[in-house]
């Protein structure tokens, strides 16, 4: 359990990696608290990894800023590049790619051949669902139904 003087030094530096527009570096950072840049970089190494879990943690907050610089990068690059544009969509999660799947054949035998295969796919996938029900004998089926019909004579 970190003491109270690095709990406020984690807690900085996590606040400092969460925030985006905080552009101080370590060593600013270090003195902005007042504490010794050798100490600071030890403690740094040491919890490194409970500040990045709290900085994952506090980036949330911070996702407006986020969407907003997107989208004013996006209005300042929307005549000048494409890369900007399709960049700050996928940042914002908001990028639907689509992909098209187009297959071209030489001649109508390759068509033909492709067909023919997709077929037999397909029949292979039917054959393996339809096997579990096929397993009872055939003299099974026919007994069980000749029972099950209702007799004429009465």
């Amino acid at each position: 359990m970190p003491s109270q003087d690095h709990e406020k030094i984690i807690e900085a530096l996590a606040e400092k990696y969460a925030d985006m527009r905080d552009k101080r570096s370590i060593a600013q950072v270090a003195d902005d608290l007042g504490i010794p840049k050798s100490t600071f970089y030890k403690l740094h190494s040491e919890y490194q990894e409970e500040i990045l879990k709290r900085a994952d943690k506090k980036r949330e907050k911070y996702k407006g800023f986020l969407r907003s610089a997107a989208y004013n990068a996006l209005e300042n690059r929307l005549s000048k590049s494409d890369k900007a544009i399709e960049l700050a969509f996928k940042v914002l999660n908001e990028l639907v790619e689509r992909t098209e799947v187009t297959q071209s054949f030489k001649t109508p035998e390759e068509k033909k051949q492709y067909a023919n295969d997709l077929l037999k796919a397909l029949s292979l996938k039917l054959n393996e669902k339809a096997s579990p029900s096929s397993k009872l004998s055939e003299t099974e089926g026919i007994g069980d139904s000749a029972a099950q019909k209702p007799s004429d004579t009465k």
